[in-house]
Parts: structure tokens; C-alpha cells; sequence
């Protein structure tokens, strides 16, 4: 099982970034209001992105076998996860709205990696992904400065 999530978590994480790509380039230039379907859409979200991190933080807060820098590892994801969570939703009011998803994906994306580091994943690989999804955000977000700008 842990071979499977060692697995099948960063190729998910990579994977979506293709429908996120497209999203961000169909998405919208401008910043979103309150009334629009979405918000509330970034709201039920990024809820439920808070309610997976407490599910999952709050049975490993005494797991015995999670020290050193894998438990260090999880905290720094889970809190930037949150974070994220619920920037993504104050964002959403404020700047172009394809940010406020491009936050609440990469928080989405720490949530999956903070789960897969749970069970034991290597931490180098995990750190290599968020740096990779890191990068295609910045790729992205140079690309919107130059073409929009």
C-alpha cells in the first residue's frame, strides 16, 4: 500500500497539472466578486481542503514512527496547505481570479504530498515535485506578465 501511494500520489500531482494549465489559460483576467458562482465554489473548496488536513493531522499527532525531518516535512505542507486554503478565498476578491486558483491547487497539491509523506514517502522526491510544481507556477505566471501586461 505504501509502494502505491509512493506512486500514485506525485504522479496525480504532476498529472493535474494539465487541466490546471488549461484552466489558467481559459480563466478569467479579472478579479471575481462576491456574488459570483465560483467564490462560493473557492469557499466549498478550500473547506474541504481544511477539513482533509485535520482528518489527517489529527490521527498522526502521536504516531511514534513519524520524527525528524519527515514530521518536520508534514508540518511545513499542512501549513502552507492552509495557508493557501484560505488566501485562495480572500485572493478571489482581490486579484485576477485564475490566481486565487492557482493558490488553492498548489495548497491542493501539498495537501496530496503531505498525505503521501504520511505514509512514509521520500522526503527528496516529495521536495523535488513541490519544487517542480513551483516552477510551472512561476512558468505561468512570467507568461501572464508578458502577454497580458
Amino acid at each position: 500500500m505504501r509502494a502505491g501511494l509512493n506512486f500514485i500520489v506525485p504522479i496525480a500531482c504532476l498529472l493535474s497539472t494539465m487541466p490546471a494549465a488549461l484552466a489558467w489559460s481559459h480563466g478569467s483576467r479579472e478579479s471575481g466578486t462576491s456574488k459570483d458562482s465560483d467564490f462560493f465554489q473557492t469557499i466549498a473548496g478550500s473547506a474541504l481542503q481544511l477539513l482533509g488536513l485535520v482528518t489527517f493531522i489529527w490521527p498522526t499527532l502521536p504516531h511514534p514512527r513519524l520524527v525528524g525531518q519527515t514530521w518536520w516535512f508534514i508540518w511545513i505542507l499542512a501549513i502552507f496547505s492552509a495557508i493557501c486554503a484560505v488566501l485562495s478565498i480572500s485572493l478571489y476578491l482581490v486579484v485576477p481570479s485564475t490566481w486565487s486558483f492557482a493558490i488553492g491547487f498548489a495548497g491542493g497539491n501539498c495537501t496530496g504530498c503531505c498525505t503521501a509523506s504520511g505514509h512514509e514517502c521520500s522526503v527528496r522526491w516529495l521536495t523535488r515535485l513541490c519544487l517542480v510544481i513551483y516552477q510551472r507556477l512561476l512558468i505561468a505566471s512570467s507568461f501572464y506578465h508578458t502577454s497580458y501586461v
